[in-house]
């Protein structure tokens, strides 16, 4: 049986409109895929967080943010993510020439030089004196980040007021 030139129309539209619903049920499971990663990626992360750090548990939101605003948001720390990120690009490369990957304490170490290097420069205002211990420092945390990597830079209370 010869199909006429409007079946035939009408046919090509039908399959179209079930491609495209089909397309719109995998845009949508895409993005269903994509906010699970993101919020196993979240509570892993925060976990972490929580578990090297367990006195941020009883932080507000808001002093929480404060804490990331004014602990996470530094020049050091856009340096270490930077060549964390960096390393993960040229991973591949340096597996195809066998070339030796630094380690992370290295990159950290020459992040904390550079930062050092940084706050001695341009704009001409020196970093500040450090007070003395129980003066305005945030308190240590019970569980410090040196336990689980030896290698790691020591990390001491900062003031409040000097970070800024």
């Amino acid at each position: 049986m010869a199909k006429t030139t409007q079946e035939k129309i009408d046919n090509t539209k039908e399959k179209i409109k079930q491609l495209a619903n089909e397309q719109k049920q995998l845009i949508k499971k895409k993005k269903q895929q994509e906010r699970a990663a993101r919020t196993s990626r979240l509570c892993k992360r925060g976990g972490l967080v929580e578990k090297f750090l367990p006195d941020l548990i009883s932080l507000t939101d808001k002093q929480f943010e404060t804490f990331v605003d004014k602990v996470l948001l530094t020049d050091f720390t856009a340096l270490v993510v930077a060549e964390l990120t960096a390393e993960n690009v040229e991973k591949p490369a340096e597996q195809q020439n066998n070339a030796e990957t630094p380690s992370i304490a290295e990159s950290t170490e020459k992040a904390a030089e550079t930062t050092a290097q940084a706050n001695n420069q341009p704009n001409g205002k020196p970093s500040a004196a450090p007070k003395p211990a129980g003066e305005g420092t945030t308190p240590k945390s019970s569980v410090s980040p040196q336990s689980s990597n030896p290698a790691a830079p020591k990390i001491e209370a900062v003031s409040v007021s000097q970070a800024s």
